[in-house]
């Protein structure tokens, strides 16, 4: 589960957001990465069983510091979850 605040030095470059859907099998939803409230990513993952785990990742700069949000949204924007969290420097932890 990702922490409120993350330390650049508490990971390697990516990051994961994993999801566990329940009545959504055939159907895709996706994770969306903001950073700043710009969109860096949409992952779609197809739902292939009635109750269904999955995941995503995102590559993060040293530089993207600062507020991010994942969102998971259905195929017609309905949003199902969202996590936000902010990722600092060193210095500031």
């Amino acid at each position: 589960m990702l922490k409120d605040v993350i330390a650049t030095t508490q990971f390697s470059d990516k990051l994961y957001f994993f999801t566990e859907v329940h009545a959504l099998k055939d159907q895709v939803v996706s994770h969306l990465w903001f950073h700043q409230d710009e969109l860096m990513a949409e992952v779609e993952l197809p739902i292939q069983a009635a109750r269904y785990r999955t995941y995503s990742s995102k590559n993060v700069m040293p530089s993207q510091t600062g507020d991010w949000r994942v969102e998971v949204v259905t195929q017609s924007g309905q949003l199902l979850a969202q996590k936000t969290f902010r990722i600092v420097d060193n210095s500031q932890q």
